[in-house]
């Protein structure tokens, strides 16, 4: 009995210094869509619902706000999963992880693509908060922005083709000779 006691108490403890929080985007458009998180101090793992229609690009992008002691995230990862649509997002069980990518202070201007086709998608972004958060109760400040971008069909690049090489047997049968 004493041995369950422990374990539970250990759990629970272990359980205080982490967090984690879940966002539906909903469908993910051209338009980005971005969220600023705050998190407390310790191990975090938020997720990022969203959904897609047809093919696309997905871009997406992750950066700390690393401001000197008070926020700072080490071992930021975040990564893009295919929810199998079993339990919702479970990563060890059933969801397939498409990409991963590690984020900081410094990573705001790296955009990372991937092709992504109709289906249930999610973020998951992850690290330690490790600041003093400046009496603010959090430790860790990150921004994560995403959109989608239609691929062009076939038919519209053969299209393009065509209008190109249009335009060059007209200029071809203009110039003087």
């Amino acid at each position: 009995m004493m041995k369950q006691i422990l374990a539970i108490g250990g759990l629970a403890f272990a359980a205080l210094g982490a967090s984690a929080s879940t966002y539906n985007w909903g469908a993910l458009n051209a338009q980005t869509d971005a969220q600023t998180a705050y998190v407390p101090a310790g191990s975090f793992s938020d997720v990022y619902l969203f959904s897609v229609a047809g093919n696309n690009n997905g871009v997406s992008s992750v950066v700390s706000l690393d401001l000197s002691s008070i926020f700072d995230i080490t071992n930021g990862t975040y990564s893009i999963w295919l929810d199998n649509g079993a339990a919702g997002p479970n990563p060890i069980s059933d969801d397939t992880q498409l990409a991963s990518w590690t984020f900081n202070g410094t990573t705001g201007s790296a955009s990372h693509t991937i092709s992504l086709g109709a289906g249930n998608y999610y973020y998951m972004v992850s690290g330690t908060a490790d600041g003093t958060g400046g009496g603010t109760g959090y430790a860790g400040l990150y921004t994560i922005a995403a959109a989608v971008m239609p691929v062009p069909e076939p038919a519209s690049v053969a299209l393009l083709l065509a209008g190109l090489a249009a335009i060059g047997v007209r200029g071809a049968l203009r110039r003087p000779r």
